[in-house]
């Protein structure tokens, strides 16, 4: 009696928590596995996207050859002292580039000194097959595999004995200057741009010492926290932040981060649009449960109100219940995603994506914080989701079953048991399309909730396929063969020395790209039924003689004063498509360019006052020493200018990698038009071969480039090439392990969203089956047998699959096609097209799991008792 007793005297909020627990624990089964699914996807999300993030950032470090995309050019011991106590700083390096090595006249490699601690930290990052240490000595050099390749030697060793001629950039100095013995002290493998000079040999500060070369100025080098900012942004809070004087600029560019983030959905843009949409999915999800459980219980909430229990207390009651689920599930998610990621991920990437190129450590992965945080990110959205969901459901007096309270089943209820036997299969499809019609609000808000996930999936899949970099590598021409930098800086030196003895050479298109391998391309083509498409400009150079724009007088010479060296210009003719796409991502404002009309492009040139910058025009003045006899300057009005180290222009084939290369780049007509001022010079030759001919036509093609490059040697005594071959097939080769893996990554990726979103379509199709207990024992009353249930519930399903399918289709091609012009701001070769493959399977799966599920021991138990 006491123990009864006992059990009379306890609070009612305790008998509801009881209750509520005792009568509910597959909803709270169902809702721990929903949330334990959703944190363990979420985090093998991230984690493949974060490995994939790590993988692209260290391949466009190695590329770039540094781990510092912000230097200061020209810098000062003040300058570097305020840089230093930056908390946006979180490494600083001293670069004195002030060497090179010359060849017959030709530079191959400039030379850069270090503190070997600030070289491991900012360059050794982005080398691999490290071999040796950094040079000490006055007499020892650290060069590139390449280079020492380019010099005949193939098989180098720490210790040999290396003659080479090297020179102080300024003609001033002659202290260790001239041909001299080095010692190599290691070597390195480099991933810069195969046509440029971007190979750097590494010297000893003891040599600069002994030739009497000050540490500044220099260029101080900066590894900076950018977060998501990207190098333009990054530039412009140094320089709100930091007065530079004299001779000094900021040279800034986007960081390995930003542009691997940037590459995985084509934009950043796109990439929040589907991590709001896979969060507001996950939301909605729970939502529907903790909703749908509320209905079912508001018979007992009304009990336990008569009983005294206030709506504050049943409130509490219940939020506490469903953030005790919801934290079960998140924790037990995060441990078993934890697991995966910790055992799993770091050596499948670095075997699928690194190679032998490095290895990527666990923390790459998965951090502590990271976990605890995604796991109170998860209860934290349950738990505001479970405060905002009863709160508003309680004050619906009207509470209750859905299903009971519908005008269909009132009616149901009319029908006498033997009408239905009679009418058998030809009332099950009318009571199930009045089931769906009858929910009204719910079912739409059912098909949001799955379509949400869907949704997500299917963008997921086409910006995949959209953004995949053989995309862009199919478009290339098969075979591209033009001159080097090296050689056109050559040939034009030897032309001026001409010119100054006297002599009046001949000039021709043909000067710097000889017309007998022009030639033999072309026969090559023609026999192999290819096509040749031949890309010409102009190499003009700045005269400071000529009179300028008042309002901007003297920017030449100023470019000239600030620039490293005297920059090179290289006009190139733009295609009404291709001038139509450039001026759309950088001047939208803008229709087309005009005669005389140009878009400058550079890398990091400082210009004192940009032209294009707040729409001024800025005339450049060109001239030829081949050109006409009038020797007339060629007019270029520049309305544009675009830093390449800050922008993605990632249609633009440019010939040359070189810092102080800039490219005006013009239309058709002024294109035309220079012709009677400036020497046409034949610049690059493409060459587009069939399929089945390629093989034999890179034979050719390859003996044609080395015989010429062999004929340029003997001529000038040099090591250095005339032109460069670029073969499509080895760059889609050498591409080709980095493509398939990235495709793995985003692929596991898309497998987890579509995952999700079938978890999403399951959950929400079982909860409503588990809500409807007492619609089927009414309707096994009326004489409805438990075939004809589940056969009413699979038609049910498929009603839902076909809207939902409909609305995928409709709503989601919209979705896609939105997509598709954020991408394509990127390149043209990008897009975003409808998956239908995907969204099939995704329909398939959603109708399975509508015609499983009914099929459960549920129905047929319920229609027992």
């Amino acid at each position: 009696m006491r123990g009864k007793e006992k059990g009379y005297t306890q609070p009612a909020w305790k008998i509801l928590k009881r209750a509520c627990r005792n009568s509910n624990r597959k909803r709270s089964l169902a809702l721990a596995l929903t949330s334990g699914m959703l944190m363990l996807f979420g985090v093998l999300l991230v984690a493949f996207l974060q490995g994939k993030v790590r993988a692209d950032q260290l391949r466009y470090q190695r590329e770039h050859g540094s781990t510092a995309y912000v230097y200061v050019e020209n810098g000062t011991s003040e300058t570097a002292g305020i840089l230093e106590q930056m908390p946006l700083v979180r490494q600083i390096g001293y670069e004195k580039l002030y060497g090179r090595l010359i060849s017959n006249e030709i530079v191959y490699s400039n030379c850069s000194a270090m503190e070997e601690k600030e070289w491991k930290a900012l360059k050794a990052a982005a080398y691999t097959d490290i071999c040796g240490t950094y040079p000490k000595e006055a007499n020892e050099i650290m060069m590139s595999v390449r280079i020492l390749e380019s010099l005949g030697i193939r098989n180098p060793q720490p210790g040999m004995k290396l003659s080479l001629e090297f020179y102080w950039m300024s003609v001033l100095i002659s202290e260790e200057t001239g041909p001299q013995e080095f010692v190599l002290s290691g070597y390195f493998t480099d991933y810069t741009g195969d046509s440029g000079t971007g190979s750097v040999s590494y010297i000893s500060k003891k040599k600069m010492e002994q030739a009497g070369i000050p540490d500044f100025p220099c260029r101080i080098l900066l590894d900076v926290d950018s977060g998501l900012r990207s190098g333009e942004q990054t530039e412009q809070v140094f320089l709100d932040a930091v007065s530079l004087a004299g001779d000094e600029y900021f040279v800034s560019e986007d960081s390995a981060f930003y542009r691997s983030l940037r590459g995985i959905a084509g934009s950043f843009a796109a990439g929040i649009f589907l991590l709001l949409l896979i969060l507001l999915s996950a939301v909605l999800l729970i939502y529907q449960m903790i909703r749908l459980s509320f209905l079912r219980d508001s018979q007992m909430f009304e009990t336990m109100r008569s009983l005294g229990v206030t709506a504050g207390q049943i409130r509490n009651v219940v939020c506490r219940q469903f953030s005790e689920d919801l934290l079960a599930g998140a924790v037990v998610g995060e441990l078993l995603a934890c697991l995966i990621v910790w055992s799993v991920f770091p050596r499948l990437v670095t075997h699928l994506y690194m190679g032998q190129a490095g290895t990527i450590v666990m923390a790459s992965f998965l951090s502590v914080p990271f976990c605890v945080g995604a796991a109170a990110v998860v209860w934290l959205t349950g738990l505001l989701t479970v405060a905002v969901s009863v709160r508003t459901l309680s004050r619906k007096r009207a509470a209750g079953d859905r299903r009971m309270g519908k005008p269909a089943f009132r009616r149901l209820r009319r029908r006498r048991q033997e009408r239905l036997w009679r009418q058998g299969k030809h009332f099950l499809p009318e009571a199930a399309w009045k089931s769906v019609t009858d929910s009204g609000g719910d079912f739409l808000f059912s098909i949001l909730l799955v379509s949400m996930g869907g949704i997500a999936a299917l963008c997921a899949v086409s910006l995949t396929s959209g953004t995949d970099l053989l995309r862009r590598l199919e478009n290339q021409p098969d075979f591209q063969v033009g001159i080097t930098y090296n050689s056109y800086e050559f040939l034009e030196r030897q032309r001026v020395y001409a010119s100054v003895d006297g002599q009046t050479p001949d000039v021709s298109e043909t000067d710097f790209f000889p017309q007998e391998l022009q030639n033999r391309l072309t026969e090559t083509a023609n026999r192999l039924s290819g096509t040749v498409e031949i890309r010409k400009g102009y190499l003009p150079a700045f005269d400071t003689a000529f009179a300028f724009d008042g309002a901007h007088i003297g920017m030449i010479s100023e470019l000239y004063r600030y620039a490293p060296d005297i920059p090179k210009a290289m006009i190139c003719i733009l295609s009404e498509e291709e001038e139509h796409r450039l001026l759309e991502q950088i001047s939208p404002g803008r229709q087309r360019l005009k005669t005389g009309e140009s878009i400058l492009l550079h890398r990091g040139i400082p210009f004192p006052d940009p032209p294009g910058g707040s729409g001024q025009e800025v005339s450049f003045f060109a001239y030829d020493t081949g050109g006409s006899d009038s020797g007339e300057p060629a007019e270029l009005r520049v309305v544009e200018s675009v830093d390449l180290l800050k922008t993605d222009l990632a249609d633009l084939n440019l010939l040359w990698a070189e810092e102080n290369v800039c490219w005006p780049m013009v239309s058709e007509e002024t294109f035309r038009e220079f012709s009677e001022t400036l020497q046409e010079y034949v610049l690059e030759v493409n060459l587009y071969v069939p399929e089945e001919s390629q093989s034999e036509a890179e034979d050719e093609i390859r003996r044609y480039v080395a015989k010429t490059n062999e004929t340029f040697r003997k001529t000038y005594g040099t090591e250095a090439d005339q032109v460069f071959l670029t073969c499509k097939s080895e760059v889609v080769a050498r591409e080709m392990q980095y493509l398939k893996n990235s495709r793995f990554c985003m692929a596991a990726v898309c497998a987890l969203l579509f995952l999700l979103g079938i978890l999403t379509y399951i959950s929400t199709w079982y909860l409503d089956l588990a809500m409807r207990e007492k619609e089927q024992k009414t309707l096994y009353i009326l004489g409805m047998t438990q075939r004809q249930q589940r056969a009413a519930l699979r038609l049910e399903g498929i009603f839902h699959c076909m809207v939902l399918a409909l609305f995928l289709a409709v709503v989601g091609n919209t979705v896609i096609f939105a997509l598709d012009g954020m991408v394509k701001e990127q390149s043209q070769y990008f897009g975003a097209e409808y998956p239908w493959a995907a969204f099939l399977f995704l329909v398939l799966m959603f109708s399975a799991a509508a015609w499983l599920l009914p099929g459960k021991r549920k129905i047929h138990e319920n229609g027992r008792r």
